[in-house]
């Protein structure tokens, strides 16, 4: 029978990793690891019995008896017959070592050091606390509701069969996984018109990590790239760092301009399906003059295939790839945006020169990509599961898309935009608004959150726009949260912000 004192202690112990979405095994297992190995449980400390444990832990006997007993079969416990477990005397304590400080006179001078340090690279800071935000309009969020929980379970399942493992390790001077390859090359992008070898296509950790792979490759000082003007932010910053010369191209119902400033580049960068952060899509007969103009003017197009099975109603337009016929465009899209901003798959197609040449890089910064991920992803695709997922996604966009656009006609309708027909995000302009600091403060205030869209912009924007992404805010919130929005930006208005 324990004492009060101890049954406080084993509380406190076992209360610290406790953590939601862990499961209940999972955490107390993680509770006795830590405290064994920080030393706060001596080796010969007798532990609680099953009984003891399930009371304080507040869990089940079964799990209890569970955790004490892998805990003994990995060594951290032994069971002693007749008489319970006990804390391990096998292993050794994690050791804490705290070197001198650092005299600030022998300290080096870090930023003179750093090439790029007079570069800077702004990013959608949130505010501290935004966790606690009942209507989140954000980017980068994981929606429960529409994750395929079951399916991904399955297919990691899949992954890790013996023979399965054997794709792990791709460890072979650069080589990609072949199963994910070959799902890539028959499924994925034949929808968007494309026909690849599997050495015209490399996966990458994200489309970001594409972009970088290729700004290195092929970017460099005196060379012009082309940008859209408001634009994925870590494009510009990352094609700025290769010292490229930026210049800055319109967008307008139709897409990226074609005009002096786009003729006038060696390499054009776009979002053709839909335009990051504007949402528009790029005509037909905008992507074959663009097509014309880079076959003139001796120029390459990086196309980054933003949400490009995200249409709501009707096919989707064909990718510049599909169009491309004189072999000028490279391709960039990403499983990541579509199954879960965490996952970091994407994959660039491109002529096989091109692409041996970055999976040398490749290897220079990542000897191999994350096989397990890789396998699942395959077995996730061949299943049925992606297409599955693509068409609940958009029934779901789709409809939270409408909630908002008869949310805001009704309580906003000053605001300007144009109702998405895919995607997952919607752009407005608000007429009158000088401030968008106050304006996303205001917001937070009122437990909405949006995200800053200053950094799309090379050049500050005089008016205020709002960028509202709705992919991860579950479907019962919609409404209220952009009542909630549209009421804060009437009265911030009214008291003339």
């Amino acid at each position: 029978m324990q004492s009060d004192e101890d049954r406080l202690m084993w509380k406190e112990l076992l209360g610290r990793s406790a953590k939601e979405g862990v499961q209940l095994q999972a955490q107390l297992r993680n509770a006795f690891v830590d405290a064994i190995v920080d030393g706060n449980l001596p080796a010969g400390r007798r532990v609680p019995s099953s009984r003891e444990l399930a009371s304080l832990a507040g869990v089940s006997r079964t799990t209890a008896s569970l955790v004490l007993e892998k805990l003994a079969a990995d060594s951290f416990l032994e069971a002693r017959p007749r008489n319970g477990f006990y804390v391990s005397s096998a292993l050794k304590r994690r050791q804490v070592t705290f070197g001198r400080s650092v005299d600030n006179a022998d300290r080096p001078d870090w930023a003179a050091r750093m090439v790029h340090a007079e570069v800077g690279y702004p990013w959608q800071e949130r505010p501290q606390g935004w966790e606690r935000c009942k209507y989140r309009f954000v980017y980068g969020e994981v929606n429960p509701q529409t994750f395929p929980f079951t399916d991904w379970r399955d297919a990691s399942r899949s992954a890790l069969t013996s023979p399965a493992i054997q794709h792990w390790g791709q460890d072979s001077g650069g080589e990609d996984s072949q199963p994910l390859i070959e799902q890539i090359i028959n499924k994925i992008l034949p929808r968007r018109g494309i026909a690849a070898a599997a050495d015209q296509v490399m996966l990458t950790l994200g489309t970001q990590h594409g972009l970088y792979l290729l700004a290195q490759t092929l970017l460099g000082p005196g060379l012009k790239v082309g940008v859209e003007e408001p634009g994925y932010m870590d494009a510009r910053f990352i094609f700025l760092r290769s010292g490229a010369d930026l210049i800055s191209i319109p967008i307008d119902a139709f897409g990226m301009t074609i005009d002096k400033r786009s003729t006038d580049c060696n390499y054009l960068y776009c979002t053709p399906s839909h335009q990051a952060p504007t949402g528009v899509t790029m005509s037909t007969e905008r992507r074959l003059s663009l097509l014309t103009q880079a076959v003139v003017q001796d120029q390459i197009i990086i196309e980054d295939d933003y949400e490009p099975e995200l249409k709501y109603d009707g096919a989707a337009a064909a990718s510049l790839k599909a169009m491309d016929r004189s072999g000028r465009v490279i391709y960039l899209s990403s499983l990541s945006k579509l199954v879960c901003p965490g996952l970091r798959i994407g994959y660039l197609v491109g002529p096989e020169t091109l692409i041996a040449e970055l999976k040398s890089l490749r290897r220079l910064m990542l000897r191999q990509l994350p096989g397990n991920n890789l396998a699942s992803a395959a077995q996730f695709i061949r299943q049925g599961h992606y297409d599955r997922l693509m068409t609940e996604m958009r029934k779901s966009l789709e409809a939270k898309a409408k909630l908002i656009v008869d949310t805001l006609r009704k309580e906003l309708p000053i605001a300007e935009y144009a109702a998405p027909t895919g995607g997952s995000a919607i752009w407005m302009r608000i007429p009158g608004c000088r401030n968008p600091s106050k304006l996303r403060a205001a917001c937070f205030d009122a437990g909405v959150l949006i995200d800053p869209v200053e950094p799309y912009f090379a050049v500050a924007p005089k008016e205020t726009w709002v960028r509202l992404n709705f992919a991860s805010i579950p479907k019962e919130l919609v409404e209220a949260g952009m009542v909630v929005f549209a009421r804060t930006v009437s009265k911030l208005l009214r008291s003339g912000g």
